[in-house]
């Protein structure tokens, strides 16, 4: 539903990718990062915005969007807000 809500506002691609593969020896794994336990998963997700612009415009209308708001169940939560990260990027490399 979220993804619905991202696209209508003018996000090209939404995912929401849940922990699959995590025990890559060599590197530190997200469940490591993130202090996850074994009875937790790693969620990750990313919006494709047409431009930064776009991203900033998206987002103050996201959060406006009384729809957003009612996926929120602020009694019962489904993750913890306070371990959520949230950031842009800018490509370096698209191959």
């Amino acid at each position: 539903m979220a993804s619905e809500i991202w696209k209508q506002h003018g996000a090209l691609e939404y995912w929401e990718c849940v922990s699959d593969d995590l025990d890559t020896e060599g590197t530190r794994s997200f469940a490591d990062i993130t202090n996850a336990t074994s009875e937790e998963s790693v969620i990750f997700g990313w919006v494709v915005f047409e431009s930064r612009e776009a991203r900033d415009t998206t987002n103050e209308k996201i959060a406006a969007a009384p729809r957003l708001a009612e996926l929120i169940d602020t009694e019962n939560p489904i993750f913890d807000f306070q371990r959520m990260a949230h950031g842009g990027f800018k490509a370096i490399v698209r191959a």
